[in-house]
């Protein structure tokens, strides 16, 4: 099923945040901390945090352009509501198909009230994948590390 650049964004940034959400509980939990939550609780996976690592590959590989990536590619952070929270449909700015192998998404989201993320999509392979990204806070892009 071939998903348009849009729905790969999303579906990347839903299922990220979800990761690193479960993986701040899985840390948490053994740093020693408390989940005071139930909710918090009923996600908490049943792995250690080594084991659920493994899942981000799965999410990555899913929605990303094979490359070699020198400073990303692979878990080296995560907070309680994702780094992509608040980054939904509702929050699209645009939507430029810059041509039939190449469109830039741009979202609102993030961690910072006036976050945006450009994500880069390309269609490689028979599909749509996110190639690489960019953040912007107070009007400034800057790389961000997939």
């Amino acid at each position: 099923m071939n998903k348009e650049p849009l729905e790969v964004v999303l579906s990347f940034v839903e299922e990220m945040n979800d990761w690193e959400h479960k993986m701040y509980l899985v840390d948490r939990v053994e740093s020693g901390g408390v989940l005071n939550h139930q909710a918090d609780q009923s996600l908490l996976p049943n792995v250690s945090a080594e084991e659920f690592k493994k899942e981000y590959y799965v999410v990555f590989n899913k929605h990303c352009t094979e490359k070699q990536r020198k400073y990303g590619g692979f878990p080296s952070g995560w907070s309680r509501h994702g780094q992509y929270q608040g980054a939904t449909k509702d929050t699209v700015v645009s939507i430029n198909e810059v041509n039939n192998k190449r469109a830039e998404v741009i979202i609102k989201g993030g961690l910072f009230p006036e976050n945006y993320f450009l994500f880069v999509v390309l269609y490689k392979g028979g599909a749509w994948l996110i190639d690489s990204a960019k953040t912007c806070e107070s009007g400034h892009w800057d790389v961000h590390y997939l």
